[in-house]
C-alpha cells in the first residue's frame, strides 16, 4: 500500500516535501536532520510539523521577508541585527508618511485629491484668488471631487481647502518625527517591530 510522507526539518520542523512510497520504503526518503510523518495532510512552507509531537500545524502569517519559522519555539524568528531591522523600519515610516500626505481629504464633507498636481493648481487658485480679492473682484473656480463630481468654490473656500491640506501635512510629519524618534531609540528588536504607521 502505498502512503503519503511528510519530509520535515527534525530541527525546524519546516516540511520539505512530501513523499508516497511503500511503508518498507520510508525510511530511505529522509536525509540527515530530517524527520517522516505519515500525513494526508500538510503541504511544505504552508505547514510545519511540531518536532516533538508530531502534528502537522498552519505555519502563522509571516512578518517580514527575512523572518525564519522556528517550529520548537513556533514562532518566527528575527535573524537581522537590530541596525538592520531599525534601518528597515525606518524606511517604512518614512515611506507610509509620503503615502498617507498624499492620500485623499475629506473637507466639509466633500472628498478631494491631495497629491502633488492637485496641490500645486490649488496652490495657484488660491493666488489668483487672493489677487481678486485685493481688485475687489467676485472669484470662482469649478473644481473636481474625487469622485468626479464638480462643486463651485469661492475665495474662501479654496483657501480653506488649503489651509486643512497643510494641516494635515504638519499632522502627518509630526507623527513621523515622533515614531522616527522611537525607533531610533529603541534597544530591542522587539521594541521596533512594535513601532507601526497609523493615522491619524
Amino acid at each position: 500500500m502505498m502512503n503519503r510522507y511528510l519530509v520535515f526539518d527534525s530541527s525546524t520542523g519546516r516540511i520539505h516535501r512530501t513523499v508516497v512510497c511503500l511503508g518498507d520504503q520510508v525510511e530511505a526518503q529522509a536525509g540527515v536532520n530530517e524527520g517522516l510523518v505519515l500525513s494526508d495532510a500538510g503541504e511544505p512552507g504552508v505547514d510545519y510539523v511540531d518536532p516533538d509531537t508530531f502534528v502537522v500545524t498552519a505555519i502563522p502569517p509571516r512578518p517580514n521577508p527575512w523572518a525564519v519559522f522556528d517550529g520548537r519555539s513556533k514562532t518566527w524568528l528575527e535573524l537581522r541585527s537590530l541596525i538592520q531591522v531599525k534601518g528597515a523600519a525606518l524606511e517604512e515610516i518614512k515611506t507610509a508618511a509620503k503615502v498617507t500626505d498624499q492620500t485623499d481629504i475629506t473637507i466639509s464633507g466633500n472628498v478631494l485629491h491631495a497629491d502633488f498636481e492637485s496641490r500645486a493648481s490649488l496652490f495657484q487658485k488660491v493666488q489668483i484668488a487672493q489677487m481678486a480679492v485685493a481688485d475687489g473682484q467676485a472669484f470662482s473656480v469649478d473644481w473636481q471631487l474625487a469622485d468626479e463630481t464638480v462643486v463651485t468654490l469661492n475665495a474662501n473656500q479654496v483657501k480653506a481647502i488649503v489651509r486643512a491640506i497643510n494641516t494635515r501635512e504638519d499632522a502627518i510629519r509630526a507623527k513621523a518625527h515622533t515614531l522616527l524618534a522611537a525607533i531610533k531609540s529603541a534597544t530591542t528588536k522587539e521594541e521596533v517591530l512594535a513601532i507601526t504607521w497609523a493615522f491619524p
